[in-house]
This record gives structure tokens, C-alpha cells and sequence, in this order.
């Protein structure tokens, strides 16, 4: 795994107590966000500051499976903790906070939007019938 803070790589090896030195370090104040990588598709992420609390997201290999701590009062020792717990491959992580699908919740009314189109399309091919049956 890889770290990279505000964006920036980060040319040492990942441990928990560079964890905990980041994740203390953000002061809010310009970017604020770090992201601990598996590869581009699967990683954990937050931003904030230990004065106004984190955001706490993760990615598991695709868009679809993108997900945010619903979570209230993420502080900096559970940011930590969830960072820890990442990359020491265990899945403390998943089951200690209440994640929420992100993608689901972003693309909810694209189901709604498919069926309004395939009802239209066979309203179309029923009047096409009428039509050519009535012509006969």
C-alpha cells in the first residue's frame, strides 16, 4: 500500500505511527485529505481536521463500490484507528463503522429513468400496431 497526502505521494513506507503523525497534522486550512492506496480503484480516504471532524470514505475496486462513513463525530483517533486497521488488512475497519453505498445513493432515480424509457418504447410499438393493424 501507498500514502499520499493532499495529493502528494509519499516517498516512505506506510506505518501506523506516519498514520497518526498525518492525520494530526491537518490543521483544515487548504487541502486536508490523505488516501491510503491499494491501487487507483481500491483505497480508504478522509479529509478534515481534528478540530471539526473527518470525512471517512472508502473504495473497493470500483465506482459502484464506493462508500462514506455515515458515521457522526468522526474524530481523529477513529480516523486513525480505520487507517491502522487498512493497512494492517483486517476488517475491524468494516464492521466498526456504518458505512453507506455512495454510487447507490448518487444513481438511485437510474431505474426509475430506464423504466420511463422502456415504457415509452412499448407504448411506441403498440401504436405502430394499432396503427397497422387499423390500416389492414
Amino acid at each position: 500500500m501507498y500514502l499520499e497526502i493532499n495529493g502528494n505521494a509519499v516517498n516512505e513506507p506506510v506505518s501506523d505511527e506516519l498514520i497518526e503523525k498525518t492525520v494530526y497534522s491537518f490543521t483544515g486550512e487548504g487541502d486536508s485529505f490523505m488516501i491510503l492506496l491499494v491501487d487507483e480503484m481500491t483505497y480508504m480516504q478522509a479529509s478534515g481536521d481534528p478540530r471539526s471532524g473527518f470525512v471517512l470514505e472508502y473504495q473497493d475496486g470500483s465506482l459502484e463500490q464506493h462508500y462514506y462513513c455515515a458515521d457522526s463525530d468522526i474524530s481523529a483517533g477513529k480516523i486513525t484507528d480505520a487507517f491502522r486497521s487498512y493497512l494492517a488488512q483486517d476488517d475491524k475497519w468494516r464492521k466498526k463503522y456504518h458505512w453507506k453505498r455512495e454510487y447507490a445513493e448518487a444513481n438511485a432515480g437510474a431505474g426509475i429513468v430506464k423504466y420511463l424509457i422502456l415504457l415509452c418504447i412499448a407504448a411506441i410499438l403498440a401504436f405502430v400496431a394499432w396503427k397497422y393493424i387499423n390500416s389492414v
